[in-house]
């Protein structure tokens, strides 16, 4: 009888356990080298792909899920295993580049490139800022060094579960149409002048991309630059392109301060402020007949092409002017409100953020950029205000004011 019970539990023992297989729910799903929207593409997945689950340490917030598809072993969202709405704006049936199975990072920017020079020639911005900010990624080594120095005696885990992340619907994001038009806009906004302070930018980044993991933004590839700008002024663009000046980054006093600005503009990005503004505005819009027939070779002297073409660049120069000039007022309570949790959940102390915009309201400087405005800023301190009294975050929140002192000179 012990016999047949040994023989009976080798032979389960040998059975090798059933492999979980996990279906993707979304097109242009990315395969990536590690958990983070910085690391390197190996290749792109379909909707009703199968791939199979390994096991994983890697993530310490639970946005990502490690893979095998076929031969490549990486990881994805969890969220392309979701269902999600169909986006609804108007770049979302806009014809754009089919990746390849074997997509790299330099085929899947391609598409997104594609865009920004289209729009780019409506705004005449800085042509070379799109193969700067496409071509731009930190060493994912790096920041795990960076990011094992923040929380260094201090636990992320915890402190997550003491700050909730708040309401957000899950959608799709960024068609590469979006990204695109974001990186013409910011091609505009790069005319100020770029800091050329490798250092300094990669910093900045680092910072960011703690808040970006602690929103749980698998899909969007942030990437943050600072501007040569004396005044103090931050923008964020569709696609995750943010920018900081550094008149801005010289009223900070500290890394939380830091954090707290750019939480803001990520959240601007994250809920689609732009966006949804746009889509109010310009929801007549059937881009997707219209570039396919831009696509066409078309006669020069075809008057239906060139009304095609003058009605798309006078759309996006209003998509451009929404974005850059404002009448994004409304948003702003959101986004102050919800960079404070997000800064907090990254371990930073959001009660900075009163004295950063006194601060920033006494610099008193007329500002091109909607939510810095002197009048914006004295209605930002009164909603700020409101919300801290009514909410409480944990004690033991982090400043990094040493660490911000000896990057920022």
């Amino acid at each position: 009888m012990k016999k047949i019970i040994v023989i009976c539990i080798f032979v389960l023992l040998a059975v090798p356990l059933m492999a979980e297989m996990i279906l993707v729910k979304r097109d242009n799903t990315l395969l990536r080298q590690g958990p983070g929207a910085w690391y390197e593409i190996i290749n792109t997945l379909s909707t009703g792909d199968q791939v199979e689950k390994l096991p994983s340490e890697d993530d310490d917030y639970g946005q990502w899920l490690k893979v095998k598809s076929k031969n490549s072993e990486g990881y994805i969202s969890i969220i392309s295993t979701q269902d999600l709405p169909p986006k609804k704006d108007i770049f979302s049936s806009m014809a754009s580049q089919t990746t390849s199975t074997r997509a790299n990072r330099h085929s899947v920017s391609a598409g997104v490139k594609g865009f920004a020079d289209r729009f780019s020639k409506t705004f005449k911005g800085n042509s070379s800022f799109v193969e700067t900010a496409l071509s731009y990624n930190i060493n994912p080594k790096e920041y795990k060094r960076f990011k094992k120095a923040t929380y260094k005696g201090f636990s992320l885990r915890k402190n997550l579960k003491k700050v909730k992340l708040p309401d957000q619907a899950k959608e799709e994001f960024f068609t590469e149409a979006e990204s695109g038009l974001g990186l013409a806009i910011a091609s505009v906004i790069a005319e100020e002048g770029l800091s050329q302070d490798r250092d300094l930018q990669n910093y900045i980044n680092y910072v960011g991309l703690q808040l970006v993991e602690a929103f749980d933004l698998t899909e969007i590839n942030f990437k943050f630059f600072l501007l040569n700008m004396p005044n103090p002024n931050a923008y964020a663009t569709p696609g995750g392109i943010i920018f900081i000046s550094q008149g801005m980054l010289k009223l900070c006093e500290n890394e939380a301060d830091l954090a707290l600005v750019l939480a803001h503009e990520i959240t601007h990005v994250a809920y689609n402020h732009g966006m949804k503004e746009i889509i109010k505005r310009k929801n007549h819009i059937t881009a997707d007949d219209r570039f396919s027939e831009l696509d066409r070779e078309i006669p020069k002297e075809d008057q239906d092409a060139k009304a095609i073409e003058e009605e798309l660049e006078n759309d996006a120069f209003q998509i451009y002017e929404t974005l850059i000039e404002g009448r994004l007022d409304k948003y702003e309570e959101e986004a102050d409100q919800v960079g404070m949790i997000i800064a907090a959940r990254a371990g930073y102390n959001p009660l900075g953020l009163l004295s950063l915009l006194d601060k920033i309201e006494k610099y008193s400087v007329k500002s091109n950029n909607q939510h810095y405005r002197p009048e914006i800023i004295s209605q930002r301190k009164i909603w700020a205000s409101q919300f801290l009294k009514k909410n409480s975050f944990p004690k033991n929140l982090f400043s990094q004011q040493e660490r911000f002192k000896q990057l920022v000179r």
